[in-house]
């Protein structure tokens, strides 16, 4: 009896098991107190005479009896007991705010043998440590399965002396479910941002813990509802003009990155990290699909996207001309003069480099035409003269235009042939 042990549990089923440490005190005499309280202990021992009372702490004598007669140890000032009973064998101490260290084994000891002859056990106790409330993800989304996770310990000492399985309870949790120390909340949604969570240990004596700091809930999301502004799918611009702005827009929390990449020779290629399309004399080489991606700053696996077809549109450019009839073509390196023979329809190509496609038109001082047809190959365009006369001889201009300033055109000098008459 009046002794501390310590044993050792380990699972030899379980390779590299943890060694889980016990202790108890063998005694019939078992007081609890909270740190701050005044406790009376109290218990009996057999030694009538030449014995030390002795505290937990180092051992140190509290008082001494000797020669029937109590004497006091005056560096201990927080124990009150009767120095004048008459029954020695009867110990009763008082000890005034009782704190961690007054716990443990209070003991008689013969002065003579060491040895101890009756004892009493101090419990001390206070609430659980406040708990630390943490969350499986740092920064969850919406639709996520959360976990937060609730830790305490038990304050009881002397140290060691029997484990409590705190039972846990959360503060703040409208729909999660819980299991001890966990809370799981599943599909998580934009409408519990800012809801607080905290949690509360209590222990077998029913000591209850404060609460642990609150974690805020502030589910990320998005990017969701990607818009370009103005809201079109397709837009013509003239070249040289200004393409935009074009505002790319979507719901995301935080704010979300945006770039726009352009797609020419169908292949996406980054063109802008703005939420604003601006293109400031914009060139014909822009034409193409201008894409707004939209990514999250926290996961880069969550992206939208949106495209709009811009068409850059420019005035005609005539790059070759040829002319021919039924025995002769003239190409664009040839003279300025043309032969051609009367009565023959004269066909006019021109490679012409226009969006959207030209109107062509042929005129001379004497003669207008009507706007010609043709027929459209890449950027060759083929049409027919009506018949001319000889009298029609002299110069023809010919003009291709699309309504973008300025067009451009060609004068060529036609010289019609005569027939035999």
């Amino acid at each position: 009896m009046c002794s501390e042990y310590k044993f050792s549990i380990r699972y030899l089923s379980q390779k590299n098991s943890e060694i889980t440490t016990q202790k108890f005190w063998m005694t019939n005499n078992t007081f609890t107190a909270d740190i701050n309280q005044t406790v009376a202990l109290s218990w009996t021992t057999s030694l009538a005479d030449f014995f030390n009372v002795r505290q937990p702490v180092k051992s140190e004598i509290i008082y001494k009896v000797q020669g029937g007669s109590i004497i006091r140890n005056s560096k201990h000032v927080n124990y009150i007991f009767d120095n004048k009973t008459q029954d020695v064998k009867a110990i009763k101490i008082t000890v005034i705010n009782v704190n961690k260290i007054d716990a443990g084994l209070y003991s008689a000891e013969d002065e003579t043998s060491g040895n101890v002859d009756g004892c009493c056990l101090l419990i001390v106790t206070t609430k659980p440590k406040k708990p630390t409330l943490t969350l499986s993800a740092e920064h969850p989304f919406v639709g996520d399965t959360i976990t937060f996770t609730c830790h305490s310990t038990v304050q009881r000492w002397p140290a060691g002396y029997r484990t409590s399985n705190l039972t846990y309870k959360f503060l703040g949790n409208t729909r999660g479910v819980s299991n001890n120390n966990r809370l799981t909340i599943h599909a998580l949604t934009k409408l519990e941002k800012g809801n607080d969570i905290s949690c509360q240990a209590t222990d077998d004596l029913h000591k209850v813990s404060i609460e642990s700091d609150a974690v805020t809930l502030d589910p990320y999301y998005g990017p969701d509802n990607v818009v370009l502004k103005p809201g079109h799918m397709a837009l013509n611009v003239t070249e040289g003009t200004i393409l935009g702005p074009i505002n790319c827009t979507a719901t995301c929390y935080p704010k979300c990155l945006f770039k726009w990449r352009l797609n020419r020779t169908r292949t996406f290629e980054d063109f802008l990290s703005s939420e604003t399309l601006v293109v400031a004399n914009i060139k014909k080489n822009q034409t193409g699909i201008y894409r707004c991606l939209v990514v999250h700053p926290s996961n880069t696996t969550l992206l939208r996207k949106t495209d709009i077809s811009v068409n850059v549109q420019y005035s005609p450019k005539i790059k070759e001309l040829w002319l021919s009839d039924k025995n002769v073509t003239y190409g664009s390196t040839s003279p300025a003069i043309y032969s051609v023979s009367e009565g023959n329809h004269l066909t006019i190509k021109l490679r012409i480099k226009s969006n959207p496609d030209p109107q062509i038109v042929i005129h001379s001082s004497l003669l207008k035409f009507p706007t010609l047809l043709y027929t459209k190959l890449s950027d060759d365009f083929t049409t027919k003269l009506p018949s001319l006369k000889c009298e029609n001889s002299g110069n023809f201009t010919i003009q291709a235009s699309n309504g973008i300033a300025y067009g451009d055109n060609r004068t060529v000098n036609l010289e019609i042939k005569c027939k035999c008459s």
